[in-house]
């Protein structure tokens, strides 16, 4: 009986906050249209913790002093599951168009008690969206989307944020053996991002490809710097994921089962490198040094 009621008094666990996909965006601009607020607020973010609650009930959760509008919370399954080892929760929302500019912070309130902070900076950029409804030759916003990733990784200027929406895939090569090739280079404090939108199932690669994204620009004989990838599906025969110094790589699902590659499944070289909360499968064919366990990067 002592012991029942010790747990009572202690209430509920504190909610923590471990990482972020975008740590800077806009607070305006997104023509998003369907929560009812096309135009007037922000980029979407995705943060993944602890003791959030598989469900919002009367959470909220807060950006550079504004409440956010709440796109999804729950369990982290998808598409790297961090629910199963790590029983983590991932929570996506919009940041509100009060949000202050400039650096500031991120938490949420889960049954009135406050998470930790992570870094926000409300910045300039532009939003983007890919569907499989859109052409590119359209504008790229949420009512006349692009076709395909590669086309939008050609439009992004620094600071720019596209989103990848349900069932958009690139299994086919860009260029230089890569499903998508990251060609240009983003700018610190302004990178460029390509983001799955919240729920969506979004294949970047294919086992006949040497890698999912790669990072080559051409005609300038240097890797590209400054991107953010978040919450892809992305496979390879070699390297699925590239990395250049001031890239971001979070909440992906990774494999290559028939790699051999010594590189293995992310390959990074540069400064200012964050491999957040991947799920890491499958990678090396028979006879290779292989891992056919799941591997969780929070870090």
């Amino acid at each position: 009986m002592l012991v029942l009621m010790g747990a009572m008094r202690a209430g509920p666990a504190q909610p923590v906050l471990c990482f972020s996909d975008l740590t800077s965006g806009p607070r305006t601009g997104n023509s998003d249209n369907s929560f009812g607020h096309g135009d007037q607020d922000g980029a979407i973010v995705t943060v993944w913790g602890k003791n959030l609650g598989s469900a919002q009930a009367d959470s909220k959760v807060f950006a550079n002093g504004a409440e956010a509008i709440v796109y999804s919370w729950g369990d982290a399954t998808a598409p790297a599951n961090l629910s199963a080892r790590h029983h983590m929760q991932m929570v996506s929302f919009q940041v509100n168009h009060l949000a202050r500019d400039g650096p500031g912070e991120m938490c949420v309130v889960v049954h009135g008690r406050k998470s930790n902070l992570l870094p926000f900076t409300v910045r300039a950029g532009h939003i983007c969206f890919v569907k499989t409804t859109g052409t590119n030759g359209a504008s790229g916003d949420w009512l006349h989307p692009w076709r395909t990733i590669p086309h939008a990784v050609g439009r992004l200027a620094p600071g720019d944020i596209a989103y990848v929406c349900d069932g958009v895939t690139q299994t086919v090569a860009d260029s230089y053996a890569a499903a998508v090739n990251l060609g240009s280079d983003g700018e610190p404090g302004k990178p460029k991002a390509l983001a799955a939108y919240p729920g969506a199932q979004c294949l970047i690669g294919a086992t006949n490809l040497d890698r999912g994204f790669g990072h080559w620009v051409a005609g300038q004989g240097h890797t590209a710097e400054g991107w953010t990838i978040s919450k892809f599906t992305v496979t390879a025969s070699a390297i699925p994921i590239l990395l250049g110094s001031g890239y971001r790589v979070v909440g992906n699902y990774v494999t290559a089962p028939a790699g051999s590659a010594p590189e293995g499944a992310i390959e990074g070289s540069g400064n200012d490198l964050f491999v957040l909360g991947n799920e890491i499968t499958k990678v090396g064919r028979p006879g290779c040094s292989k891992l056919y366990h799941p591997v969780y990067i929070s870090g």
